[in-house]
């Protein structure tokens, strides 16, 4: 079907060969109405997409203003001369990217071209066109449309090079989205952190504070697919409740979101990289290795983080992802949740005192609130992809291996338990093959039911969990 007011290409008199052929010079007027005088860089016959360079004489070592034409749409084609092959220079180069933006810009202007449709309906979608769906405020008060009208002629969204691309976005992620779009802009680029295992960046703000930290997809290290640990970090915040758009959530994951952003290097790639970035925390030094430093913590925010642990399988919580914000414990450093398997983990809060401590009413409470279906729902309304039934599977079964009411290291003696034999809560005690039952405090002696024979199995393997997770041997 032929574009809307689409006629035969008119070429003018004067030319030979090839219509498209490089280096001819024609001025341009397109079905949409743009006109524009160009230089032929390349054609391809097949999709009928013709690459101009929109001035007459190219400028050696300048980059290349161009533009990706469907022949179809071509109205008006006026030969002007033709000039030496603008590829020519070993100088010369195209912006790959500003042509991909051109693409699009050129697809959505003939997708707003109707098909057999009055003018006057075509006037109407012309002017609805030129407002912004994002920019219209839903349920806000008739002030709110004004403000954010004055912010965006100061600050245009389309230029933004950090981009939140969750469908529903991170509220508490706009402040240093914004801060961060400011600053790169300005040439405030990214800083490398050297000490991160896997691509980590500090993005700055307009005074070179640091506001955030990116982690793109493309620097993961140790995973089967690109893009795993960025969804973990993600999800890690998106299940941590509960919350409100001002809150912090349960376990104190600091906002984080999935973005895309360009630029951020200082370099001459212009692309977009994809990743997490989550909020930058200040972080006061608390440990020394080799020293126990954990009492500067509150036993609540101990307890909300080894549930946090649990619940989401986390295989990797050290000391250097435990920080100190003015004595609250904030826990970062999420790649490592949600695995399919348990084939290694480090888990440092296993070793402390208050590992000791019975988890307090609040957080019995709150693991009966826990539903993991819902989880599953936030999710996938977010696209964010761990690994499909497996990951369920894992989320189902972390929830009904929280004890309730019982100590961390009982936690831990049951999570050990569990890797090699069927285990189940009953009250406090620990339950194993449906038998034999480990009863507070979890030592060799409290072992009781079952044959004699399966007792001592168990006391056997009872006494290498607790020497592997530090617990000494207790009992006889």
């Amino acid at each position: 079907m032929s574009p809307a007011n689409a006629t035969e290409i008119e070429i003018a008199g004067g030319e030979e060969g090839d219509k498209f052929e490089v280096g001819k010079i024609y001025d341009v007027k397109l079905t949409t109405g743009i006109e524009f005088k160009g230089i032929v860089l390349a054609y391809d016959p097949d999709p009928h997409l013709v690459i101009f360079h929109e001035r007459t004489i190219p400028e050696t070592g300048d980059s290349m203003n161009t533009r990706m034409v469907n022949e179809n749409f071509i109205s008006t084609l006026t030969y002007i001369g033709k000039c030496k092959d603008p590829l020519a220079s070993k100088e010369r180069w195209i912006d790959l990217s500003g042509l991909e933006e051109k693409e699009a810009i050129a697809i959505r202007e003939i997708e707003s071209i109707g098909v057999g449709v009055t003018a006057e309906a075509q006037k109407v979608f012309n002017d609805l066109s030129k407002t912004k769906i994002e920019s219209i405020g839903v349920g806000v008060a008739a002030e709110a449309p004004k403000s954010f009208d004055a912010f965006s002629k100061t600050y245009p969204i389309e230029q933004d090079l950090v981009v939140e691309i969750l469908p529903v976005p991170v509220m508490r992620a706009r402040d240093i989205i914004v801060a961060a779009n400011m600053a790169l802009k300005k040439k405030i680029f990214a800083q490398k952190i050297s000490r991160a295992t896997n691509g980590a960046y500090f993005l700055m703000d307009e005074k070179m504070r640091k506001v955030a930290v990116f982690k793109p997809e493309e620097e993961e290290d140790g995973c089967s697919r690109k893009g795993e640990k960025a969804n973990r970090e993600v999800a890690a915040y998106l299940l941590d409740f509960p919350k409100d758009s001002e809150e912090d959530g349960f376990g104190g994951v600091p906002p984080t979101t999935m973005v895309r952003c360009m630029d951020f290097k200082g370099d001459r790639e212009k692309r977009w990289a994809k990743g997490s970035l989550q909020q930058f925390i200040p972080n006061k030094k608390w440990y020394v290795h080799g020293e126990r430093s954990d009492a500067i913590f509150s036993i609540q925010d101990f307890q909300k983080m080894t549930l946090l642990d649990i619940r989401y399988g986390n295989t990797d919580r050290n000391q250097d992802n435990i920080l100190n914000k003015e004595g609250k414990l904030i826990p970062i450093d999420h790649g490592e949740c949600f695995p399919t398997e348990f084939d290694r983990y480090r888990l440092d809060w296993t070793v402390w005192e208050m590992a000791e401590i019975p988890y307090l009413t609040e957080m019995v409470e709150y693991v009966k609130t826990l539903d993991v279906d819902k989880d599953l729902e936030i999710l996938r309304t977010n696209g964010i992809e761990l690994g499909g039934r497996a990951v369920e599977r894992v989320l189902r079964r972390e929830i009904k291996s929280i004890g309730v009411g019982v100590t961390a290291e009982a936690q831990k003696i049951f999570d050990a338990f569990s890797k090699t034999l069927p285990v189940q809560w009953v009250n406090k005690d620990i339950l194993v093959s449906g038998k034999v039952r480990i009863r507070s405090p979890y030592h060799d002696d409290c072992v009781t039911g079952g044959t004699a024979t399966a007792r001592n199995q168990i006391k056997a393997v009872l006494k290498k969990v607790r020497q592997e997770l530090q617990l000494g041997t207790g009992g006889n």
